[in-house]
């Protein structure tokens, strides 16, 4: 189930965050923090899974896109289609916007789109 973050599940993400070598907690959380308190456009999203977080999607809203800008699922999670269906539900949330990629999410999100369309 896809929530929006607020203060509550910060302890639970920084978990998440720490079970992922190639992340560095800090930067990879306050950046998106930041983001959401000083730009209104700027969401925040996890993903729960029996009480316990296990993915992490931001995004940026813009008038007629939003840019998926942070992506992370949980090692153990991982191709259990978590990510697939984050990507799908903030989509739905946005509709019509279209979603973009940035450079971090661009190689997973052509991989989601190809498997629509294949």
């Amino acid at each position: 189930m896809l929530l929006e973050y607020n203060k509550t599940f910060e302890e639970n993400v920084m978990e998440l965050l720490a079970s992922i070598p190639s992340v560095h907690t800090t930067p990879f959380l306050n950046e998106p923090k930041k983001q959401c308190k000083k730009d209104a456009y700027y969401h925040l999203y996890v993903w729960q899974i029996h009480e316990k977080i296990v993915g992490l999607i931001g995004i940026e809203v813009h008038a007629y896109t939003f840019i998926v800008r942070h992506m992370v699922v949980h090692p153990s999670f991982r191709n259990e289609g978590i990510g697939h269906a984050m990507v799908a539900e903030v989509q739905r949330m946005q509709e019509p916007r279209a979603m973009t990629s940035s450079e971090e999410t661009k190689q997973f999100l052509t991989k989601c789109w190809g498997n629509l369309f294949n």
